[in-house]
């Protein structure tokens, strides 16, 4: 056997060992000779380099695949016998597996390669749909984390506006309790008090509590009076001090202004309030000299002051004026040194002519 270029290994051809059809012996020549050595000369020339390839499992089987052949005379004779000769051995009937085997792959591989071409196609269209897909799951988590906290926050709030209004109705329905049931008592109690305690009894307990009052308030204002008179004339700011009002005759009830007086019930009430100073009362001098008419007469009215006789002036007549209720304040609660006189002051007639009541405060100097 020698190696044929290629790798495939073929047994030398002798026309010796060829036989023609019917079994006789052809007779050998010269020529027949040198043609035999011409051959062997050939396939005794160095065999050409082998080609390397990879070992793979396809390969080893490629390489281990031997051909046996016989090679034919140069005349030509014994193709017969060389067709005859060749050999379909196993190896070559793997090698026709394995190239269809092949090709079965190839066209699965060539399939799957489409297949995966379209479905690469549909996930370069769906790229955008799912990074939206994406970005709604995100925003989703968000915004459900976001109801969490508010819920929570909410939740919270609520418990603290409970907690504040609970309190806060508990204060004001405790003090509206205390404030009722103390008006209750009251009430409960005057009534037993009057049903129990005879009206003789009420009448002198209401006199002495009236004889008290009177004589705090003279006495208060006795003190103010005093404090009044000696501030003298100036200055006009110093504070004066409050005279308090007469208390309510027994047959009256307070009054205040015009408002007329009203009889006291048959059932007197237990409970006198104390005298008060009146709120227009003047801070000062000053505020006391720019009181207005109306707030001058209230004040004499308040103080009981108003059937009191002003000599009159020779500069006003007789008669109610904010001059003349000023000056009967004045006199009432102590302040020395000043006598209030109105008059009339003319204006031309180019300026809109007419009277227009003007007040002049006289000093007077020395004691009074």
């Amino acid at each position: 056997m020698q190696r044929m270029p290629g790798g495939l290994n073929t047994p030398p051809a002798s026309p010796r060992n060829q036989h023609p059809v019917g079994g006789e012996e052809l007779p050998q020549n010269n020529d027949t000779r040198q043609d035999g050595e011409m051959l062997r000369n050939e396939h005794q020339k160095p065999v050409p380099p082998k080609l390397q390839i990879p070992t793979t499992q396809m390969y080893a089987s490629l390489a281990s695949l031997s051909c046996a052949t016989r090679l034919s005379p140069p005349n030509g004779q014994g193709l017969a016998d060389n067709n005859e000769g060749s050999v379909l051995t196993p190896e070559l009937i793997a090698v026709g597996e394995l190239v269809s085997a092949m090709k079965r792959v190839v066209g699965v591989l060539g399939t799957t390669f489409d297949s995966l071409g379209e479905q690469a196609e549909r996930v370069a269209i769906l790229a955008p749909t799912l990074k939206a897909t994406e970005q709604i799951k995100k925003l989703r988590a968000e915004i459900a984390k976001v109801v969490s906290e508010s819920e929570s926050q909410a939740l919270e709030v609520n418990n603290l506006l409970e907690e504040a209004v609970k309190q806060t109705l508990s204060d004001n329905l405790k003090a509206h309790i205390r404030d009722v049931v103390a008006h209750e008592v009251k009430k409960r109690v005057t009534q037993q008090l009057q049903t129990q305690i005879p009206d003789d009894v009420r009448r002198h307990t209401l006199s002495h509590t009236r004889q008290i009052f009177e004589v705090q308030r003279s006495l208060h204002n006795s003190e103010a009076r005093q404090h009044n008179s000696a501030l003298g004339p100036t200055p006009l700011t110093r504070e004066l001090r409050p005279l308090l009002r007469p208390l309510p005759s027994a047959e009256q009830s307070p009054s205040a202004g015009s408002v007329p007086p009203a009889r006291i019930s048959r059932t007197v009430s237990h409970n006198e309030e104390p005298p008060t100073p009146s709120p227009l009362f003047p801070r000062d001098l000053k505020a006391l000299f720019a009181l207005k008419p109306e707030e001058a007469q209230t004040l004499v009215d308040e103080y009981g002051l108003g059937k009191q006789a002003v000599p009159a002036t020779p500069i006003v007549e007789v008669g109610d004026s904010r001059e003349r209720n000023l000056n009967k304040f004045m006199a009432h609660i102590g302040v020395v040194g000043f006598e209030m006189h109105g008059f009339l002051s003319s204006i031309s007639i180019s300026q809109g002519g007419g009277a227009l009541p003007s007040t002049l405060i006289i000093r007077i100097l020395g004691d009074p």
